[in-house]
């Protein structure tokens, strides 16, 4: 449990929470001698600068490096220092992916992540800097916490909080300045929730700055007439299902604002059964649970020139017609032949094409890839019988594959791309990166992790 900050944030005024961050992050260097701070070249934007100018000896900057800065950080926990990794939330719950699973959460190392930024509050900032699945991301990792603080109290709370915590936390802050809802004698406890407003007709259940928006909805509502409960959860993970299940229970209605994607129908219809209900229950069902979220799609390209010849969706067909491009099989085997899954999919690759104005253009152009002991054994083999039909080119990093093939396929206006192999583990979490980038421009690129082992005990 945490206490007050030593500076007083005034209920009602607006704050802006990385400002509350950069001071409350040189009162923690100041008190605990452990604590070190690294940034991602954003000292600046995320004000972790209070800290380099007031004590420059703890403060390391990393530049544009975060999958160093996690290995960095990994390297001070096990010396006994508690260091702070600050970037923006859509870098820091992404490039350093694979060195946050390997070297920091399974290992349950004392690292905290502080992501700024975060949401869909950066809209100024461009696609690049936004992200919604950061929490899904890390909430993942093992031994992880998330934490995502409503105001100016709670986020100094919750730092001290994570600071106090032995092991990997995430803290998610947002940019702008927000109204205090919690008053100075406010106490964060990881892993609890807390109820902000009383009410009977239906449960709000927020988290993050999304809870002041969710007070003001209540607002509205009670114009209304209508009483609504307002259930605060900064915890993202470990999660409080007591006080949830407890605040769905008291209303008629259920209603979740995170600020984030709204995840899966599977997933939706799996938290409405733990709140007691059923997602596709009746309105009139005193439990019915509806998510509001964002949307889980990517954010479009937008081009400043016009749309393709014919009118037809960006990156589609010429001539609009639902028709007009499709993918083509061509049949090259008359005859039954046995094959390994590895042989048939590289056969499959080679038979693909895409047809644009009557004319066919092979869709893969090859594969990309580096072969370590899971999958030499599998396409590392199929390739080496069809490299006369089907190229493979060595690479030396597993993101610049990925990026390497969406720039093949942008500069081939999506006709042909190229797939992209590793080994599953490090390997495949190294392509997410790259995977994002592609997602978002709408570029296509296979991913083809493999592994030939049933499980990973020994080698070969």
């Amino acid at each position: 449990m945490s206490g007050p900050a030593a500076v007083v944030y005034r209920t009602g005024e607006s704050y802006a929470q990385r400002d509350v961050f950069g001071q409350t992050l040189l009162e923690l260097v100041e008190e605990d001698p452990r604590v070190v701070v690294l940034d991602g070249d954003l000292a600046n934007s995320t004000r972790s600068e209070i800290v380099a100018k007031a004590r420059p000896d703890r403060f390391f900057m990393m530049g544009i490096a975060e999958q160093n800065m996690a290995g960095v950080a990994a390297g001070m926990a096990t010396l006994g220092l508690i260091p702070w990794c600050v970037s923006f939330a859509c870098f820091i719950a992404n490039r350093d992916l694979d060195q946050l699973r390997v070297v920091v959460a399974q290992p349950r190392l004392n690292v905290k992540l502080a992501g700024g930024y975060s949401g869909l509050l950066t809209g100024k900032s461009g696609k690049t800097h936004q992200d919604v699945s950061d929490i899904a991301t890390l909430r993942a990792m093992p031994n992880m916490i998330v934490i995502a603080p409503a105001d100016a109290v709670e986020v100094a709370a919750a730092m001290r909080a994570a600071n106090a915590h032995d092991g990997p936390v995430y803290v998610r802050l947002t940019r702008d300045a927000s109204p205090t809802i919690f008053g100075p004698d406010y106490r964060f406890e990881i892993g609890r929730a807390v109820i902000v407003r009383e009410g009977n007709d239906v449960t709000i259940i927020s988290t993050g700055v999304q809870t002041i928006r969710a007070l003001e909805a209540a607002d509205l509502l009670a114009a209304e007439g209508i009483g609504a409960h307002v259930l605060h959860v900064p915890t993202v993970k470990p999660l409080d299902t007591d006080a949830v299940a407890a605040a769905a229970q008291r209303a008629r209605r259920d209603r979740r604002g995170p600020h984030h994607h709204r995840g899966p129908r599977r997933r939706r219809r799996r938290d409405a059964r733990r709140a007691g209900a059923d997602a596709d229950a009746p309105g009139g069902d005193p439990r019915h649970v509806r998510r509001i979220g964002a949307e889980r799609r990517a954010a479009r390209e937008v081009r400043p020139h016009a749309p393709p010849r014919g009118g037809g969706r960006q990156g589609g067909p010429p001539g609009g017609g639902p028709g007009a491009w499709r993918s083509v099989e061509r049949t090259a085997m008359s005859t039954t032949r046995r094959m390994t899954v590895a042989q048939a999919t590289i056969e499959f690759l080679r038979q693909q094409s895409v047809e644009r104005d009557g004319r066919e253009t092979p869709f893969f152009a090859g594969i990309l890839g580096i072969f370590g002991h899971g999958n030499v054994a599998g396409l590392g083999q199929a390739l080496e019988e069809t490299q006369e039909t089907f190229r493979y080119y060595q690479v030396r990093n597993e993101q610049a594959a990925v990026h390497i093939a969406a720039a093949f396929a942008k500069r081939s206006n999506r006709l042909r791309t190229f797939a992209c192999t590793s080994s599953i583990g490090p390997g495949a979490t190294n392509m997410i990166t790259g995977a994002a980038t592609a997602t978002v421009n709408r570029l296509p690129v296979l991913l083809l992790p493999g592994d030939i082992f049933a499980r990973r005990q020994v080698a070969p």
